[in-house]
């Protein structure tokens, strides 16, 4: 773990000691108010480490023995009158071993011990019930007041967040179905303001079975309606979409590799005069940067504009390669090196452009979330582009192999790489990879969530068929058939030339379908052939007799699908999911009136989506597996710090309004289950019987040990994946 990292984690676990402490400080404050004795404050449970109490000062253990050793009983059986007398404070400050919550002893109150009361006239019992009342929602108030006010101090700075615009969506998901698009501004849903891409996704979470939200979009600065209805997906309903990057290349040592590889594919440094500006220890043999400058954070790369344009977002490098007609476009980036920013260099690059290859979604296959990019009914074999480091396949699978066959199916695409791996979630199986030029048996282990920790991409550099599809998805919604259904060239089949010119890449094989169609078009501007065109293709199938002869065979296109191939627009290789998100920032612009009105709203908003929460937990769309505990929300909690300081203010002010919701539900234990058994004692004119709450108790016991075991489970199954 880094220095940064470790930071993160002690600001985290400290800020979430803090909202203990404030918690139980609230309990505190309000039993003294109602002239309660109380006995322990202490944060943690366990054995004492660190006690103090006024009169007696600082000590290692607890002060027991002390007050012992001064007055010859333990200190529940001192009287008030005796302690003033000898300058000691009647309650003692605990720091226990174990950080986990902390607690306030009263006495006469005992939470595991409902039957230990007391007839001391500055007991729990003996205090009114509307003074218990207040002293039960002490550390609800006191979380809800800290939560209100870390809020506005964190609006008054400025927050930033993922900003509410759609970056890139799932091919089958409910939001392309629906029609939304990538650079999609999402301005409200249901009538509802939508300020973060957050709000947009916890919308989508929160909705119920088939139910239709209707969102309000800004495409390119003309309102759009969309209606769409989420999807269940992962343990909870989704739209599909992922949010839009900003300028700012995401280089980490888990990302800086397979970064490092797609700007050589881009030619960020081999096109002419790329690195003229560039300090000469940058660069290495060849003239481009080692592999090594893009990891562990010591390089920063920020578009700064795209042909002479500012650049605002992914988007307008998107745009750039829409406009470039397959030519490489200019880009200015501002690159800095080292931690401190010792060097920086803005620089010029020439990017080079690939197609934007359509989606093919096989019409008999959709149910299995099958599909892929490619030509005609082809698909490429499947590179593996990124092994995480935590993954469960990390050191069997590397960045470069193309998978050849996974089980029994060769050439597999990922919807069938991702129904294997879930078949054999928590299990080995085996793979063919192409490795530099030869197969390799590997054997690689699926997690328990049936993942490989893996991140795909087609191998267009490889002129090598994986999946043929016989049928797509028409743009009308209906199927239609793939121009390479009827050739039924198996699995690996390599195209060696189409219409006798050869081919080495996709790339090659789509400029010469364009050739054959171009050819086609001018012949039909002379006669009456407007059917399309037939392509002669030579192709070379699996074998292992390297002598073995092509084939020769042809492949109809049609005239819709000859406009198709002539319509396939360009795309940078330098791919947006590897940029750091596109961020707003939320602010009260310094207007502490404002900044009042920001924390209140956010207060509420946090409490009502608990409450919300768990309604679609029992409803069943939001799964149990999304449920976090201490461990996850600590994990969650080190990546906010990331964002900065107000980010994490923001962070720790939504988990201090969740613990006063979720402290104040009707439970045993909690402090809504004392309120409850209070409203009954006002009602009846008696307390609940020492039995019942003693069931009770042992119940909200169990009940709040298994959501604890659940929630460990999950948070360690994440980390470990």
């Amino acid at each position: 773990m880094d220095f940064l990292a470790g930071a993160n984690l002690l600001f985290v676990i400290l800020g979430f000691g803090f909202l203990i402490v404030i918690h139980e400080l609230g309990h505190l404050l309000a039993a003294k108010w109602a002239g309660i004795r109380c006995e322990n404050f202490a944060i943690g449970m366990g054995p004492v480490v660190v006690s103090y109490r006024g009169g007696i000062g600082l000590k290692v253990g607890t002060t027991t023995r002390a007050i012992v050793a001064r007055f010859g009983k333990p200190p529940i059986e001192v009287t008030d009158e005796e302690l003033a007398s000898a300058g000691i404070n009647e309650t003692e400050y605990t720091l226990r071993a174990l950080p986990l919550g902390g607690f306030v002893q009263m006495l006469g109150q005992d939470d595991l011990n409902p039957g230990a009361t007391s007839n001391h006239v500055r007991s729990y019992q003996h205090a009114p019930i509307g003074k218990r009342m207040v002293v039960i929602s002490g550390g609800v108030i006191a979380n809800i007041i800290t939560a209100f006010i870390m809020f506005i101090v964190a609006f008054m700075v400025g927050v930033r967040f993922e900003a509410p615009v759609i970056g890139a969506l799932q091919a089958n998901g409910a939001g392309a179905a629906a029609g939304l698009k990538a650079g999609d501004r999402i301005v409200a849903i249901d009538g509802a303001p939508i300020q973060t891409f957050a709000d947009l996704q916890i919308a989508s979470a929160l909705s119920t079975e088939d139910q239709r939200l209707t969102i309000d979009v800004d495409r390119a600065g003309t309102p759009q309606v969309i209606a769409a209805t989420p999807k269940q997906d992962g343990g909870m309903r989704a739209l599909g979409a992922w949010p839009a990057s900003g300028c700012t290349l995401d280089l980490t040592a888990e990302t800086g590799p397979s970064v490092y590889r797609a700007l050589l594919r881009a030619g960020f440094w081999s096109n002419a005069g790329n690195c003229a500006n560039l300090p000469a220890e940058w660069l290495v043999d060849g003239g481009a940067p080692s592999e090594a400058v893009f990891a562990g954070r010591t390089l920063s790369a920020n578009l700064l504009s795209v042909n002479g344009v500012n650049a605002s977002s992914y988007a307008s490098l998107r745009q750039g390669a829409r406009e470039s007609q397959g030519n490489p476009f200019l880009t200015t980036w501002k690159l800095s090196r080292g931690s401190g920013v010792t060097e920086s260099a803005s620089v010029a690059l020439l990017l080079s452009v690939v197609p934007e290859w359509p989606t093919q979604i096989d019409g008999a296959s959709r149910a299995e979330d099958r599909g892929s990019l490619g030509l005609l009914g082809w698909a490429p074999l499947l590179r593996i582009e990124l092994v995480s480091p935590d993954s469960s396949a990390f050191g069997a699978l590397v960045i470069g192999d193309m998978i050849l066959r996974v089980g029994d199916t060769v050439g597999p695409d990922a919807g069938q790489l991702r129904a294997h791996a879930q078949a054999h979630a928590g299990k080995t199986i085996s793979l063919t990879v192409d490795r530099l030029g030869q197969q390799v048996l590997v054997e690689a282990t699926v997690d328990r969530r049936g993942m490989l920790g893996v991140m795909l991409s087609p191998a267009w550099s490889n002129p090598t068929i994986g999946q043929t599809y016989s049928t797509l998805l028409g743009p009308d919604g209906s199927d239609e058939t793939t121009p390479a259904a009827a050739l039924r060239f198996p699995p690996l089949t390599r195209i060696e030339s189409v219409n006798g010119k050869p081919v080495s890449n996709w790339l090659d094989i789509l400029g010469a379908l364009r050739n054959s169609t171009a050819a086609a078009t001018a012949a039909s501007a002379t006669t009456t052939q407007v059917d399309g065109t037939s392509v002669a293709v030579t192709a070379r199938f699996p074998s292992a007799d390297a002598t073995a002869a092509a084939v020769s065979a042809e492949i109809h296109v049609s005239a819709p699908q000859q406009t198709a191939i002539d319509s396939i627009g360009w795309s940078v290789p330098i791919e947006e999911i590897w940029f750091e998100p596109l961020l707003v920032t939320l602010s009260a612009n310094g207007n502490p009136i404002t900044a009042v009105q920001m924390g209140l709203h956010e207060s509420w908003k946090v409490a009502v989506l608990t409450y919300l929460t768990l309604d679609r937990l029992f409803r069943g769309t939001v799964g149990v597996e999304q449920l976090r505990g201490p461990v996850g929300i600590v994990h969650i909690g080190t990546r906010a710090a990331d964002r900065g300081p107000t980010y994490l203010m923001f962070f720790l002010a939504m988990i201090s309004v969740n613990l006063a919701v979720l402290n104040f539900l009707p439970l045993p234990v909690v402090d809504g289950g004392h309120m409850l058994f209070l409203c009954y004692e006002k009602l009846s004119g008696k307390a609940p019987s020492a039995a019942f709450q003693n069931i009770a108790t042992m119940a909200g016991i169990a009940l709040l040990g298994g959501v604890f075991l659940i929630t460990f489970y999950n948070d360690i199954a994440r980390l470990i994946g």
